[in-house]
């Protein structure tokens, strides 16, 4: 058989005293835990954003060297296309050329 406990009753100021003690002890281990918790979560904030800024910093890296690419290999496609006598649109495989009424050379 099983006996059942008496919940625990407080009978003067003594005990009242030892049970707010102890609620207090707990109050500041919650304290403590949430401003580890906070702790923890700001630091890993800081390495996400960190983590986050060089990749956005390496993305804008690689795209303006593809871009430093594409303008050289555009350019060179603008100086064949002012060699030809007719400005008609050119077309290959890869794409074609062609000149608006402003004279600027676009690409599909």
């Amino acid at each position: 058989m099983t006996e059942e406990k008496e919940p625990y009753k407080v009978k003067n100021d003594s005990e009242l005293n030892w049970v707010l003690g102890k609620y207090k002890e707990h109050q500041i281990q919650c304290d403590e835990y949430e401003i580890q918790a906070e702790e923890s979560r700001k630091a890993i904030e800081e390495k996400y954003n960190a983590e986050l800024y060089e990749i956005e910093q390496r993305r804008l890296k690689l795209q303006a060297e593809e871009q430093k690419e594409m303008d050289y290999f555009k350019g060179l496609a603008e100086q064949y296309y002012l060699t030809l006598e007719t400005k008609s649109p050119k077309k290959t495989i890869n794409g074609s050329v062609r000149f608006s009424k402003k004279e600027n050379a676009s690409y599909d």
